[in-house]
């Protein structure tokens, strides 16, 4: 992430992606100028994103719901117990397809959470909390937070810039634009 904002912008970033406790910190660092030539473009872009999420923070669709959270963890664990149970004492396709679901299921409420939208109170305590659910939801599937935030992040930072997205950097293997061709 930093080699991809090396002399850009990344205010937003910073803001998106810290605690209110480590922005502080952040603000006792040295700046520097943006040397982009297209300013006056994206500060109107920032200042429209700036409006739409402080309209939808009013509106409170950012709040969690803590009750909907629990049994979205309770459907997975129960899920995954009774999948690999099931499978266990008497493989049948209904316990694989419930073990998949489950996996599958874990992956994106590990996203919620890595995220930190599950507890979204600025604080330490607050972001450890996330981090370990999620933590525990990527060792059910496989993968450490530590991947998952070095790639998954990269991608939020950079989505779909052909160079830097991890998401979209397939090729050869895959490629997604009809009208690029790759250097």
């Amino acid at each position: 992430v930093l080699q991809i904002y090396n002399g850009r912008d990344c205010t937003e970033i910073l803001h998106a992606s810290h605690s209110a406790e480590s922005l502080k910190l952040l603000l006792t660092f040295p700046s520097f100028p943006d040397v982009r030539k297209d300013q006056e473009d994206l500060e109107l872009k920032r200042q429209a994103f700036l409006r739409l999420e402080e309209e939808l923070r009013s509106k409170g669709v950012f709040k969690p719901n803590y009750l909907l959270e629990f049994l979205k963890l309770l459907f997975i664990f129960v899920s995954l117990i009774e999948g690999y149970l099931g499978l266990y004492y008497n493989p049948n396709v209904f316990s694989a397809v419930l073990l998949a679901i489950s996996l599958y299921y874990s992956g994106w409420v590990g996203h919620d959470y890595s995220h930190h939208n599950v507890n979204m109170n600025s604080t330490k305590a607050a972001a450890f909390f996330n981090d370990n659910i999620a933590s525990l939801l990527g060792a059910i599937r496989g993968n450490t937070l530590l991947w998952w935030k070095k790639r998954h992040n990269t991608h939020h930072v950079s989505t779909n810039e052909v160079s830097n997205d991890p998401d979209i950097k397939l090729m050869p293997i895959l490629h997604f634009f009809e009208k690029f061709v790759p250097n």
